[in-house]
């Protein structure tokens, strides 16, 4: 998956495929998207915490990040069996034209259990740069992101 962001919100796209069946929804969102979401705001807080604690290890350290709830990226497949949320987070050591992560927390429609996964591309030319010429440099899985 490879998700940025606009700076337009509460745009909708919806895509289809060339039978003329919708594939997705996508919906560039701001903050008050996740308002009454609690799930997706405890992932969040959670999130916060464990980077703010001193009590980090190794292998949490990969998710030592800031997230940005600015602009959020919903996608739900029509049939609504699958829903994902994406935010840009910024790590300092990665502060770079080149670089963009995101998080994108999802789950499917018959679990209760979010899963989530670090993304991070490389730009060239930079991102800012008007061309989709990029890699997917590293994908990192959170595991247990409910539990973190």
């Amino acid at each position: 998956m490879f998700f940025i962001f606009s700076c337009s919100q509460d745009d909708i796209t919806e895509s289809t495929s060339s039978e003329s069946k919708k594939e997705s929804i996508l919906l560039h969102k701001n903050a008050t998207f996740l308002e009454g979401n609690n799930k997706i705001n405890s992932i969040l807080d959670q999130l916060n915490s464990v980077k703010q604690s001193r009590s980090v290890n190794d292998s949490l350290d990969k998710i030592n990040f800031k997230i940005y709830k600015d602009n959020i990226t919903y996608i739900k497949t029509p049939d609504g069996e699958r829903e994902s949320f994406t935010f840009f987070v910024e790590k300092n050591y990665k502060r770079n034209l080149n670089f963009v992560e995101n998080l994108v927390i999802s789950k499917n429609k018959n679990s209760d259990k979010f899963e989530g996964v670090l993304i991070t591309y490389y730009f060239p030319d930079g991102y800012k740069v008007e061309n989709k010429d990029f890699q997917v440099i590293e994908t990192v899985p959170i595991p247990d992101i409910e539990k973190i």
